[in-house]
């Protein structure tokens, strides 16, 4: 479908091979990812898979922000727990290799792996489209594929955040063939997993709106769908609504990195202005974006997850949630090699300068704000690019009338 050869569909094959065998071997060279996330993801399932077994829900009140995710990798933990192997705690695992840990980090990632996978098929056939370039397709799979910057933070660290990344991806390409209800669908199981696709479904609504209002309605009412089956069932766990509503007013209070990333950090300058811009972003859609290329979903999605990373300041793996857009934006639209490479480049750079012992620690604040810097270069682009072709649009309107001339 995407004209790829035998030859090519080797080439995947081995790759991805290799991205398996380099996920397994991870325990065998390196500890650290026991200390991040990885750990925190693989507990949260285990508390899940307990509470299950128990017969009850797990509460968002217990689980807060990560609740989604951590029911998605329930199953995966459980499939380790059944195999015919010992089963030592985490803690016991983390204080070196064995064949029980090399077992666990490979299922635990099978998520990871198929979302990499898939994501990087979705970005080629969304660029396909767009392009009716079966080459292009292909460019824009590879380059999602051997992103260094993307194997780091899925293989090595172990970041989740592909999962629902995948997820909104699918509902772009539900949008592009305008099946609004599966995309929006699709968008309330992103956000339910991850949250930051909340931030999205104004977006969508508004390039659906360019369908029909009818659309709209679909979008919006399969969005609330699987939202109003989450708040029934905290219902029946907590049996209260004001206890539902507090574990929910709660969770940024719990977990403070929401404070940051929705801009509403305590330090002075940043308190609400991740809102702010995305309501201006908003603004600029609903006002200038009019011409068909620069109108499509691909663009919608892209400009508000990259206002979150210019406005406020998250963990550096968040950055795979623009990545998948920014790899279809740089293949469609022919953007210029440098700017693509510099913004991946100083992310990388940004991500080594964190620990002090790293020679680059003293250069960090400079490296992000090079990273920074790149990031709005693209923001940037994306405006000025759909007002230019606005204004371009009214002033050739304006010259027909004068270049007309009587015979």
């Amino acid at each position: 479908m995407l004209g790829f050869s035998r030859k090519l569909m080797a080439i995947v094959v081995i790759i991805c091979a290799l991205k398996v065998l380099a996920t397994t071997l991870v325990p065998f060279y390196s500890t650290r990812y026991w200390g991040d996330d990885f750990f925190n993801w693989v507990s949260g399932a285990r508390f899940v898979l307990i509470s299950l077994s128990e017969g009850r829900l797990p509460s968002l009140a217990d689980t807060g922000a990560y609740t989604g995710l951590f029911v998605v990798l329930a199953p995966f933990y459980w499939l380790w727990t059944i195999l015919p192997i010992p089963h030592p705690s985490l803690a016991q695992m983390a204080a070196g290799p064995s064949t029980e840990e090399y077992l666990l980090v490979l299922i635990m990632k099978i998520p990871i792996i198929m979302s990499d996978l898939f994501t990087g098929m979705l970005t080629a056939l969304l660029v396909q489209r767009a392009t009716q370039s079966n080459k292009a397709a292909q460019k824009a799979f590879f380059v999602w594929y051997l992103n260094p910057f993307n194997v780091f933070w899925m293989y090595y660290f172990g970041g989740f955040d592909v999962v629902p990344t995948f997820v909104v991806f699918l509902a772009a390409l539900f949008g592009n063939s305008k099946q609004w209800f599966r995309s929006g669908f699709c968008l309330a199981v992103a956000s339910l997993l991850r949250l930051f696709p909340f931030l999205l479904v104004p977006f969508f609504v508004l390039y659906s709106i360019k369908d029909n209002s009818r659309s709209s309605i679909k979008l919006f009412a399969s969005f609330l769908a699987p939202v109003s089956c989450l708040l029934l069932s905290q219902l029946n766990v907590i049996a209260s609504f004001d206890r539902v509503l507090t574990a929910i007013v709660n969770i940024p209070l719990s977990q403070n990195w929401l404070l940051g990333y929705y801009g509403f950090s305590f330090a002075p300058g940043l308190f609400m202005l991740t809102p702010f811009l995305l309501g201006v972003q908003l603004y600029m859609m609903s006002r200038y974006w009019k011409k068909e290329l620069s109108y499509s979903l691909i663009h919608f999605s892209l400009a508000p997850l990259l206002v979150l990373f210019v406005a406020s300041y998250t963990e550096p793996y968040h950055f795979v949630w623009v990545s998948p857009f920014l790899t279809a934006y740089y293949v469609m639209e022919k953007d210029r090699l440098q700017l693509f490479v510099l913004t991946f480049l100083f992310a990388s750079l940004y991500v080594a300068g964190f620990t002090p012992q790293h020679p680059l620690y003293p250069f960090q604040p400079l490296i992000a704000g090079f990273f920074l810097g790149t990031k709005a270069t693209y923001l940037l682009k994306l405006n000025l690019g759909a007002m230019i072709s606005q204004l371009r649009s009214v002033y050739v309107s304006l010259r027909i009338p004068h270049a007309v001339r009587p015979i």
